[in-house]
């Protein structure tokens, strides 16, 4: 008897087993967690009664965890060597909103914020290391991430995820990503044009870990069926969504906890500027600029 055969249609057969068990589940949970076709007709059809516009796909809700961060501790000697190089500069503590240890010489301004505002950094210049190839947006955007790689530190994931003109420049905001989730806490908006970098301002949380099992979130329709009628509530019309996406944020910002928790949270922004965010456990607004 050949054996060395034997085992092999085994394995076979449990590879075949195993890929069915696999596309089936992931049918039942693409079936689970994103809209049928007729919730998303029902979801039409009452946007356009309430006069809400929206650009962007629809979010999937799949089942999420809390997210563990800790808040950033900038290494400054390699920072302030990516973005000064060989460059000259002097250091003060300077007060502008907030206290800052400030690094500056004619061309460029860095300021590590300290105190309540630590986490935060904020820069002013131009540095011909961040100057695009091109005037593309593809060109803007590599070089706005080179800029937040080069300050956050190597391995970290970073995505831009809202773009929006700013007279002759991009406003561009990026975000942090951890195993594909984006972390809205972490933020950084920077200027771009084709000159390069005119300012950025960004706070960092380093993520850790995801803490306990996936609970369910609220569908995505749940979510808009609420805050359509907040909008109607608050009297604002003609709605325009031109982003939809979720992601983690922190609801505790003044913990003095060595590690916060994010929770998953659904950002909306309008057209307008104004951004939502919605807690995708409790469907309930977190706060609104």
């Amino acid at each position: 008897m050949n054996w060395n055969k034997i085992l092999s249609v085994f394995i076979v057969i449990f590879l075949v087993i195993n890929l069915g068990l696999y596309a089936v589940r992931s049918i039942r949970d693409q079936q689970n967690y994103t809209l049928s076709n007729s919730r998303i007709r029902q979801l039409d059809n009452m946007m356009k009664q309430k006069g809400v516009t929206m650009y962007d796909y629809l979010p999937e809700f799949y089942p999420k965890a809390i997210l563990e961060l800790k808040a950033a501790e900038w290494k400054k000697e390699e920072v302030l060597m990516k973005i000064f190089g060989n460059q000259e500069y002097r250091s003060e503590i300077t007060y502008q909103a907030a206290l800052a240890d400030s690094y500056q010489n004619d061309r460029q301004l860095l300021a590590f914020y300290t105190g309540d505002h630590s986490g935060t950094l904020y820069y002013k210049g131009q540095n011909d290391r961040y100057v695009p190839e091109s005037a593309a947006l593809s060109a803007l955007e590599s070089k706005a991430l080179l800029f937040v790689q080069d300050l956050a530190g190597e391995g970290k994931g970073f995505r831009v995820t809202n773009r929006q003109v700013k007279g002759s420049e991009y406003l561009l905001d990026i975000n942090g990503v951890f195993r594909g989730q984006l972390i809205f806490s972490s933020q950084f908006q920077v200027q771009i044009s084709e000159k390069g970098i005119s300012e950025a301002i960004g706070h960092f949380y380093e993520p850790l870990e995801f803490d306990g099992a996936a609970q369910d979130i609220h569908a995505f329709d749940e979510v808009m069926y609420y805050f359509m009628n907040k909008m109607e509530e608050r009297g604002k019309k003609n709605v325009i969504i031109k982003d939809a996406d979720i992601g983690y944020w922190i609801l505790d910002s003044d913990t003095r906890q060595l590690t916060i928790e994010a929770t998953p949270v659904y950002r909306l922004i309008l057209e307008d500027g104004s951004i939502y965010y919605i807690d995708a456990y409790q469907n309930e607004f977190l706060n609104a600029e």
